[in-house]
């Protein structure tokens, strides 16, 4: 049995797109800077995983971001 990804475990995220547009959300909705164990506790990923994503929406939103 495949054991379903982080993002099909989410409530209200039907897609791999509309978590990618909830973590966005959440992550410009927040006034400090969001760290992997944020990530860990909200969403359940791995610490691998949460660092790909920091790296990814830093990279995408530049230092503005921050």
């Amino acid at each position: 049995m495949k054991r379903r990804a982080f993002y099909e475990r989410q409530a209200g995220a039907a897609s791999p797109t509309e978590f990618a547009f909830q973590f966005v959300a959440w992550m410009q909705s927040r006034r400090t800077p969001a760290t992997p164990s944020d990530l860990l506790d909200r969403y359940g990923m791995c610490r691998a995983t949460a660092y790909r994503y920091l790296r990814k929406y830093h990279d995408t939103f530049g230092e503005a971001a921050r």
